[in-house]
Formats: C-alpha cells, structure tokens, sequence
C-alpha cells in the first residue's frame, strides 16, 4: 500500500516526557488534552472531539509535546472516519526529520503499546491473507463464508476482523492499475467490508459509488451486511439510476440473506416503484410472491402499470392482482372491478376472496355498480371462474346495502345468476310477487336458495297459487324428491296466511314416509305457523286431523291440542280428553318467551296461563270430571307447580286423580295431589275451603295411609289434630304412622294414655318414649306392661324397669324369668336392679366408715401393717392377715418377709404359711 513517509522525532518526546517527571507540578501531554480524549472515547462523539483537538493545535496553551500527541490523536480519528488524505495533511504538520521514522499506518493503531503490537501483528496477517486469496482466486467447489474467497482464508479474515479492513481497502483500491481482475474475489472481499463495518469500512463504502470498476463488485456484496447501521449505505447503492445494479443487489443470496427482505417496503416501494420498466416489474413480482410487504404506495405503481404501454409491466399488474395473496386485499379487489373487461384479466383466472374480506360500508356500496357492470360485462352465467368470483364478491357487500340495491340484484338474476339468496332482507310485500317472476330463471341446485328469502317476510295470499303452480311443476318432473321440495316451499307458503295452505301441508304430510324422523315435526311447524296467520276452518280441519294422527309424537300432539284449545276448537276439549294421559311436554305456539310448557290440560287449570285460554271454569271442571271417570292419570305433582292453580281446580284435580302416582327415582317429590293440598295448606293459614278439604282427605283410612309416609313436619304440626284421631284407629299400621309422625315432627302425645291403646306397638312405642325422656310410669301400670300379652310391650317394660332402677317391678321381673320370649330382658333388668341396690348400700356403708367386708378389712390391714408404721401395730396387723387368710395379702407379705425388723421378718412368714393353710373361701 502506498504511504507518504513521514519523520516523528521520539527522542523530543521522550526528552519532554523525562523532564516532566523530574517537574511534578508540571502537566503531562496526556493530561494536557484528556477532556478532549475524554469527548472521543467516552462521549464517543468523534466530531466534536476533531473540532477540540483542531482549536487546540491552533491554539497556544498546549506544550510542543502535547500539540504532538494531539496531531497524532487526530490523525488517528480522521482514519478512522475514512478521512485518509485528512489525516495525511494532519500527519504532514509534525517536525520531520528528527529521530525514528514512522508511517501513516501506524496511527491507525491503539494508543497503547501492547494494542499497537498486536493490530500491526494482525494487519501483517492480513495483508499475507488478502495476497494468498489473491493467489488462490477462482471457482472453489464448495459453498464459502464470502462468495469468491477460498473458504480457509475467509475463515481467517473474518477472525481478524477490523484490523483487517485497511488491507481489504488497499486492495480494491489498487484494482484500477492491477493485472488479474477476477470479478467474484474482489466481490467476496467487498462483502468483507459490508459484514465487518466499522468507521473506516463504512468510508470507503462510501466513496465506492463514484467508482464505476467498484460499483456493481461492492453493490453485490451488500448482502453480507449484519449491522443494521450499514443499511443506510447499501440505500445509497439502491438509489443509483442502474437497473439492473439494484435488482442485482436486492436479490443476490450468495453473500447473506438477500436485501430484498431487509430494507423497509416504503423504501422499496418509493425507489424500484419509480425506476425503470424493469425495476418496477421486480417490484410488482416480489409483492406477488411475498418477499416485498403491501404499502399504502403500491396500488400507485400497480395502477401506473394497468395503464402502462408495456407489456412487462401489465403482465406483473394483473399477477399481482389475480394472485393468491391478493384474493382478499380491498384495493386489489377494486382494481380488478374496475378493469374486470379490459383484455389484460378477461382470461386471468381470477382467485375467489373468501370471508376474511373486510369490507366498509362505503366500499360496499361504492363497489355495487362496479359489480352490476362486470355482471353485464360477463355476460350471462356460465358457471366459470370470472361468474363464481363476482358471486363471491355480491356475498360480501350484499350485507352493506339496503331495499335500493334489488334493481341490481335482479338484473344479475335475469342473467341467470345463481344469486337468490340476495334477495335477503331487500324483499317485501309489494314487490316479493314481481321479484318471483325470476324462479324459472334459476337452476334446480339453486332454488332452494332463491326460495329461503321468501320464506322470511310475509307474502300476499295470492302467491299462494304462484308457489303451488312451481311446485306442482317441480314434483311432476321428479316425483322422488318430492318431500324435500316440499319443504322447500313450506315457509313461503305459509307466509302467504292463505287457509288453503292447510290442506296442501296435510296432503305433503301424508305424502311423506313414516321412515322419515321430520315426518311431524315439520307438518306441525307449518300448521302452527300458519294458524299465528288464520284460524279459518281449513286450519281447524287441518289441526284436528293431525291431533287425531296415532302415530303423533306426544309433545308434537301437545302443541297441536294447545294451539285447537287456544283458537276453543269445537272438539278441542273431547281431544284433551282423549289423549290427557300422554306424557306430553310442549310449549304453546301462541305465547312468547314466558308462554306456557306442558301438558295441555294443565294449561287449562292454571290461575293466569299464558297465553289465556277462553274456557270457563265449569267447562274445565266438567272436563276433569270427565276424566276422574275415565281413570287417567293426568299428571303427577311433580310434574307442576300446585301453588299455580286455582283451589277449586287444585280441589277438582285432587278428586280425580288415582290414589298415588309414579314418582323419579330418587326424587323427594310428592307422592301424591292430597299431600300436595296438605304442604300447600301448611303454609297457609289452615284455614279455607282447601284446608278442610285437606282434613276430610286425611280423615279417610285409605288416604292416611296413602300420605303419612310422605307428610313433611310442617304439614304434621298444621294437622297435627286431624292426624291425633288415628292413633285410634284400628288399623295398627295406620295408627303407628300417625304416631310416628307426630313425634318426629315434635307434636305433643299423650303417652300415659297410650299405654292403655289398643295396638300393641303404640304401647310399646310409648312405654319406650316414655323411658328416653324419663318420664314416671307408676308401679300398678308398669306391672301390667310386664303383664301385657305382647312380647315387645313386655320387653319394653323390662327396659324400662332396667334403665330405671324400680325394685317395686322385681315380683312381675321374676314372674318372666320362666317365659322364654322375656327371660333374657327380665334378667338383665333384675341383675341391673340389684346391681343398683347392692352399690347403693356399699356407699352408704363407705360413707358411715362401717364397710366390714372382707375385702375392705384386708385394704384396712394391709394399710396397718405398712413400713413406717408402729412396730407393734405392725405385728398384730400382719398376725391377723394370716388368720383373715386373705391371699390378696400374699405379696405384700412376701416383700417384708426380707423386712430389717427380725420380728416382722417372721410374723410375715408365719401369717404366709396361715394363709396357705386356711386361705378365706
């Protein structure tokens, strides 16, 4: 590399140095321009420290030795700005001709001695890297890390990194004069640059665009570029008025990922959408393919292209516009509405939006005329790509528009557009006849949609003959599809509101199979459908004649009934009758939201059904007694809330029911209408009409026994002296369950008295109640329990004269001891008994200190005879356990056998042997 060789005098400044240090006082050179230093490698605003170190040079107040160090400080920026001639002139200012001489090179070297020696160790690597890249140039067969350079040496190069980027700079610019010029090294040591950076790389990359050998080699090697810094210098490569150099750059891989990715779509959209024919179709080929994102700029350049006179570029406008990427995009969508008949996409296949199309409002009805245009344009439809993709488009800007766009719409109809589904929201009733006129127009595959929209609003009557004509036609020509062409007219013919529809649903309804699972369900639809329109007799006849259907469905009958009840049908009530026994559940098809769902006789007993009926309540309670004869069970309080119903309904209902009606499994609900009436009183006041009715229904053998197993407390306590009578009855089950419950329910019995019942378990029942609460039975009348005929009140009474301690019951206890069925509860109370007594008596002694048992007379002694005590009474103490000859004294006598005392030693040994010889029996 060529230098200009310049003199440094190091002996001045070593000279200076020296003496500085025999001068403490004195600043060093370094210390002369530190902040200046400081604003360069801390700030790192390279500018302003040039601006500083150039006012100090001028200046007069730094030291010859620290204007030195300056001017080298300076010359060492301004390489690094790529400022080489700069830094020469700097260079060129320092005294020369005095001691060591030094290059230009090395001021591009830290400042520090260690960092100098390795740079110029690595720059001397490189500059042996960059001529044996040079020697070994040419096609390498393998793929390599800068394309052009031998792969080993890129290694190294990439290694050494910044300290190679002046040797790289020698060489390409030494390119000019060389032999040899080998296009793709030169390229792969351009992207060297690009993918290292820095200050100096950054310089020369620079200047390259004035060079026209360098330009294109540099350009393509800025897809190695890592630092996003240096995207603003390949932007300058981007912007120079060569074609084929911008493509060239943008989509190169060779070097790194192609910039074509990399730079913001604005940027390319504004350069390669304003270049040349060329660059313009690069643009509008990448957009297609992805590699370039859509900008608010580009439909400017599609829309220059559409209008352009070259072929290149119209053929790029309509890729793009007929691509998969744009199938959805608003203004690409638009463009081709507006060139949909012009030579450039009358062939193109266009690719049809889907519902991910959004759409405003105003675009929509801007696009409206456009559309009817190219539905004019097109022609009629065929069936092809160009008839589908408008349709797909009317599908999306169709909810946009109101009534004003049905001209349009039916002139794409009158073109054979399978479009009937449009009609949607835009029909009335003045126009929905005239806009029918189109059915003969529409595919078979089509009529089910061009039928749908007329089936949503109400039609006028005389259509009604318009749609039968069409679909006796239809049925005619394929008599197999019959059905479900019928239920393709169904909801336009009943929005007609004309009666004769009614015959025309039964006549289709026994047309269809009963194999078919919608048989009923859509007859009834229909019919109901059409008597929310008219209740003319045709309807009536119709009603009835499905009501009557054996096969019917329950809850599709139910809805039927409620609908003849609703409209007081002359055999409305005999139909209820005849079928109140189905477990239908339905909900009135004359009602809202809130309308009534269930069975339809319930309907009639409700206080304030909804909707109201017209019956009166003699016609609904001759109805239910009508029923009571029939013996149906209309349905089970679970089935209702009671609480709805009017008493004298709930009464009636009562009356005619069955005694007790199946329940869930499982379920707590009641068993039965009374008990219902008694919970419903309960909460009452108990008083009324319905309470009494209550009474009278408890009163009755049959119905007690019926309802007392279900009775909740509270009902107990509210009829507490209706149930009181039959503890009794006769009955003994009857009569144990009203006690049973009135003692669960915490009802006050008199006990005493049912002592003397004549039902043995409620005898029992009491004698046992009367012992947990302890309560007194006097000993005449317990007597006679244990007396009684039955086994259980005789066993009760011996628990109770065993848990109660009586000794006046032991001559009646004894008496049992021989009966075989009371003997074990007759023992276990007389044992108890004299366990009691005996206890009893003990304490009384222990209290008094009398207790001469002998067990407690040998307690006593043994306490007597104890270590500690007096000798004498010692001896005499164990003298007489010997005698008592109690052998629970043996081991304490045992023990003192070894005693200290010699003479207690042997009053033990002989009471031992005593004992031995005489133990206590």
């Amino acid at each position: 590399m060529k230098t200009t060789t310049l003199v440094w005098t190091f002996a001045v400044c070593a000279g200076a140095l020296a003496a500085q240090t025999q001068e403490p006082r004195q600043p060093t050179p370094s210390q002369e321009i530190a902040k200046i230093v400081a604003v360069e490698e801390q700030e790192g605003d390279l500018a302003k420290a040039e601006k500083l170190y150039r006012e100090a040079l001028a200046g007069t107040t730094l030291s010859a030795e620290a204007k030195e160090l300056a001017t080298l400080r300076l010359a060492d920026l301004l390489m690094r700005l790529g400022r080489r001639d700069d830094a020469k002139k700097v260079m060129q200012a320092l005294d020369g001709g005095k001691g060591a001489v030094v290059t230009l090179d090395d001021v591009t070297t830290s400042s520090q001695p260690q960092d100098r020696e390795r740079e110029a160790t690595l720059r001397a690597k490189a500059r042996e890297l960059v001529k044996e890249a040079h020697e070994k140039r040419g096609p390498t067969g393998a793929p390599t890390l800068l394309f052009g350079v031998d792969r080993h040496v890129a290694e190294q190069l990439l290694w050494i990194g910044q300290p190679a980027v002046p040797e790289v700079i020698a060489y390409l610019e030494g390119l000019p004069k060389a032999n040899g010029f080998h296009p793709d090294l030169a390229r792969g040591l351009a992207a060297f640059l690009w993918r290292v950076g820095g200050d100096q790389a950054k310089a020369f990359l620079q200047q390259t665009p004035g060079n026209d050998m360098l330009r294109g080699i540099v350009a393509r090697g800025a897809s190695a570029l890592k630092a996003p810094d240096m995207l603003a210098i390949a932007e300058t490569f981007l912007r120079l008025p060569d074609p084929g150099l911008a493509e060239a750059m943008l989509d190169n891989p060779q070097d790194g990922q192609p910039l074509a990715g990399r730079f913001a779509p604005e940027l390319l959209v504004e350069v390669m959408g304003q270049g040349s024919v060329s660059q313009r179709t690069w643009l509008l080929e990448r957009c297609t393919t992805g590699i370039v994102a859509k900008t608010p700029r580009l439909f400017d350049v599609v829309r220059a292209a559409m209008a352009s006179t070259e072929p290149a570029l119209g053929t790029a406008a309509q890729s793009l516009l007929t691509s998969e990427r744009f199938r959805n995009d608003p203004d690409a969508i638009e463009m081709v509405l507006d060139a949909f008949d012009s030579p450039l996409l009358r062939d193109r296949h266009l690719t049809f939006p889907n519902d991910r199309v959004v759409v405003s409002a105003e675009r929509a009805r801007r696009w409206l005329p456009k559309l009817e245009a190219c539905v004019q344009a097109a022609g009629p439809y065929r069936d092809d790509f160009r008839s589908r993709w408008i349709q797909s488009l009317l599908s999306i800007v169709h909810e946009h528009t109101d009534a004003s766009a049905l001209p349009g719409i039916l002139r794409c109809i009158d073109l054979g557009h399978p479009c009937g589904w449009l009609l949607k929201g835009r029909l009335t009733k003045d126009n929905a006849r005239d806009a029918f006129t189109r059915y003969d127009r529409m595919p078979a595959k089509h009529r089910d949609n061009f039928l749908e929209p007329f089936g949503e609003i109400d039609l006028p009557a005389e259509m009604f003959m318009d749609l039968r004509t069409r679909f006796d036609a239809w049925v005619a020509a394929e008599p197999k599809i019959r059905t479900s062409v019928a239920r393709m007219f169904q909801q336009p013919m009943v929005r007609t509101g004309n009666p004769d529809v009614a015959a025309w649903i039964v006549t289709e309804w026994q047309h269809t199979s009963d194999e078919d699972r919608d048989k009923d369900r859509w007859a009834v639809d229909a019919m109901l459908e059409l008597a929310r329109r008219t209740q003319a007799p045709q309807v009536h006849a119709a009603l009835r004649t499905l009501a009557k259907a054996e096969v019917m469905f329950p809850d599709h009958r139910g809805q039927v009934l409620l609908a003849l009840l609703a409209m007081k049908d002359d055999e409305a009530l005999d139909l209820t009758l005849a079928y109140a026994a189905e477990p239908a559940r339905s909900k009135h098809p004359f009602g809202g939201d809130d309308a009534f769902e269930g069975k339809p006789i319930v309907w009639l007993l409700l206080k304030e059904p909804k909707p109201p009926h017209r019956y009166t309540e003699a016609e609904v309670l001759g109805l239910l007694e009508r029923i009571g004869k029939t013996g149906a069970q209309l349905l089970a309080p679970y089935e209702v809330q009671a609480e709805r119903f009017d008493d004298r309904m709930l009464m009636a209902l009562v009356r005619c029911q069955p005694m007790a009606m199946p329940i869930p499994h499982n379920s707590r609900a009641a068993a039965h209408w009374t008990q219902v009436v008694m919970d419903l009183v309960a909460g009452r006041d108990n008083k009324g009409p319905l309470a009494d009715f209550a009474r009278e229904a408890i009163a009755r053998d049959a119905i007690g026994r019926a309802l007392l197993p279900f009775a909740r407390v509270g009902t107990v306590v509210a009829f507490a002296e209706t149930i009181r009578p039959l503890l009794q009855e006769p009955d003994e089950a009857t009569a144990y369950l009203a006690l049973d419950k009135l003692l669960g329910a915490g009802v006050e019995v008199d006990l005493i008295n049912l002592l003397q019942n004549r039902n043995a378990s409620l005898r029992s029942r009491a004698c046992s109640e009367l012992n947990s609460r302890n309560r007194e039975i006097g000993i005449e009348t317990l007597a006679k329990l244990l007396a009684d005929p039955s086994h259980d009140v005789r066993d009760a009474a011996c628990w109770y004269a065993r848990d109660r301690a009586v000794s006046g019951a032991v001559p009646a206890l004894l008496a049992l001891l021989g009966n075989p069925d009371n003997s074990k509860s007759a023992t276990e109370a007389l044992t108890r008994i004299r366990f009691i007594h005996e206890q009893q008596s003990y304490w009384e002694r222990i209290t008094k200190g009398l207790d001469a048992s002998p067990a407690s007379a040998a307690e006593k002694l043994l306490l007597q005879a104890k270590p500690g005590e007096p000798k004498d009474q010692r001896l005499l103490a164990i003298m007489s356990l010997g005698t008592l000859g109690a052998p629970e004294a043996l081991p304490f006598l045992i023990d003192w056998v070894k005693d200290a005392d010699a003479d207690v030693q042997k009053a033990a040994k002989d009471a031992i042997t005593q004992i031995h010889l005489h133990p206590r029996k």
